[in-house]
């Protein structure tokens, strides 16, 4: 489902450049990164599993939803399981979405770590260490360019900042509201699952407006969009590494 984040070159370019402490604590935020994506890939297929797994094994699940759907509305103790589903599914999200935020956070200290930014300026306590504050760091520092460019691709992103507004919100404010829904008729594609509703989010002196999303799609995008953009500035971070070691 992701892109995989292989360390061991990036490991060991750290370990000849900075050696002792600095490359122990690198070792560290590194390893954790791939430990950190693993979680949320486990929470993701928890969360998409929960609801086909409680339904019965028949042919057109689709149906058998939206009629267990129905029972659940009226209080049927018959559709008692397809509402634990809803529930496990909806916590299995949050934890996949927490972990997958938390990802952008550590991979930033990674390269707050790996690009010497500690030595620039006055350092930055590891707490305040978060994509933004980092991103601009390493653009004031003019010292990579193209990992800048990849941190601010990230943060710039829309389904980061969904992401974002999502974790900040059920983890500060409160439960996004969510649904079960169902596709009918010859509406493409045939779906049913739960669905994200619309939300508002303040940031930043502003207030964002996001709108319904599919819970497998907010998944499958978060995941692919934070694993990618992960190995993507791993290996411009390998690249920098290397340019300083020769």
């Amino acid at each position: 489902m992701t892109d995989k984040w292989e360390p061991h070159r990036l490991l060991e370019l750290a370990r000849r450049l900075y050696g002792g402490q600095v490359a122990s604590n690198f070792h560290r935020c590194v390893s954790s990164v791939g430990w950190k994506l693993a979680v949320a890939e486990f929470h993701a297929t928890e969360a998409l599993t929960a609801i086909p797994n409680a339904l019965p094994n028949v042919p057109d699940k689709r149906r058998e939803a939206a009629g267990l759907a129905l029972l659940h509305m009226s209080g049927s103790d018959e559709a008692k399981p397809f509402s634990d589903a809803q529930f496990i599914c909806e916590a299995h999200a949050i934890a996949a979405a927490q972990s997958l935020h938390s990802v952008t956070d550590i991979v930033s200290n990674v390269v707050y770590i790996g690009l010497g930014c500690g030595s620039i300026g006055q350092p930055l306590p590891v707490h305040r260490r978060n994509l933004h504050i980092v991103q601009r760091t390493v653009e004031k520092s003019g010292i990579a360019p193209t990992v800048a460019a990849a941190l601010a691709h990230l943060s710039a992103s829309e389904t980061f900042r969904y992401l974002r507004a999502y974790v900040n919100t059920t983890k500060h404010v409160s439960l996004v509201d969510r649904a079960f829904a169902v596709t009918i008729g010859t509406t493409e594609p045939e779906r049913y699952g739960l669905t994200i509703l619309p939300f508002e989010y303040e940031f930043r002196g502003g207030v964002e407006k996001w709108p319904s999303k599919w819970m497998e799609d907010f998944l499958r995008e978060s995941l692919s969009c934070v694993s990618g953009s992960a190995v993507e500035i791993g290996e411009l971070m390998e690249e920098f590494l290397v340019s300083r070691v020769v």
